[in-house]
């Protein structure tokens, strides 16, 4: 999947006003790196700067095999997404055999706008490889997991959120389903204990973003736009909003805009996981 992805990448990167940014950022030192997210169209930047640090630590590893040309950003992001595939592989694979799992990583790996945009200096295909990761950590964490893995899976799901907003809806119900996960033996302190713990590492990685808003408070700050319509709740819908998400899904995987619709599939294939897995939140 890693060749696909950089196949040919010196000729066919693409370069636009964005990549020219972001590279231009990374190229720079430590100290100058952003303690904020690229800029948002829906207003206001990132949460956080994983995105921009992992660009730069990308920058020093594939840089000087490259002249420190901006195709080894490129080459960076596809890197993370085939870590994150390779690892999410493994993490299916323990969980329902070898043949399912090769099946259902493959279709999400080899997804033509998956493919597209995985090798461009872009802010949401780190967010779907960090995005990835967590869930690969998640599904790994058992039902007793150690404290170290609780902070490695929020910090990775915790991260894609810093890199791109819609990252979300994955972090937010796959930590909710980590903190409850004791409830079903009842133990609320250990649920206490580890939302607690997901607390702090939030908490953590947002300080970068926190004195960036100390140092410049007139700043734009946070993708405002989508927080304000997040924000809406008379505007909510839950019917469209799953119908919107659900459909665009099943769009970027198989690209069929007119004769696929993907809510009832979604809600059976939903329905079975909870019945067949219905002890385990994750």
């Amino acid at each position: 999947v890693l060749s696909i992805r950089v196949y040919d990448i010196a000729d066919t990167f693409l370069m636009l006003g964005e990549q020219t940014r972001d590279w231009a950022i990374a190229l720079g030192g430590v100290t100058e790196l952003p303690l904020t997210g690229a800029p948002s169209t829906a207003g206001g930047r990132g949460f956080g700067p994983v995105y921009y640090w992992l660009l730069w630590l990308g920058r020093n590893l594939v840089g000087p095999f490259t002249d420190f040309l901006p195709h080894a950003g490129g080459f960076t992001v596809a890197l993370l997404q085939s870590i994150a595939d390779t690892w999410l592989l493994l993490a299916v694979w323990r969980r329902v055999g070898p043949l399912l799992a090769l099946a259902m990583c493959l279709v999400i790996a080899s997804a033509p706008f998956d493919i597209a945009i995985s090798s461009v200096i872009w802010n949401p295909p780190v967010a779907a490889a960090l995005t990835k990761m967590a869930t690969a950590m998640a599904l790994g964490l058992g039902d007793s997991p150690a404290r170290w893995q609780i902070v490695i899976t929020a910090a990775l799901a915790w991260g894609a959120v810093q890199a791109h907003l819609s990252a979300i809806f994955v972090a937010a119900p796959l930590l909710a389903a980590v903190m409850v996960q004791p409830l079903l033996k009842k133990g609320w302190r250990e649920s206490a204990q580890l939302a607690a713990l997901v607390a702090v590492v939030v908490l953590s990685l947002q300080i970068p973003y926190f004195i960036a808003v100390v140092s410049d408070p007139s700043a734009p700050m946070g993708p405002t736009t989508a927080i304000s319509n997040m924000a809406n709740v008379s505007a909510f819908r839950l019917d469209r909003s799953y119908g919107s998400v659900v459909n665009g899904a099943g769009e970027l995987l198989v690209r069929k805009f007119d004769s696929w619709r993907f809510q009832v599939p979604t809600l059976i294939a939903a329905l079975i996981v909870v019945i067949k897995w219905r002890r385990d939140t994750v």
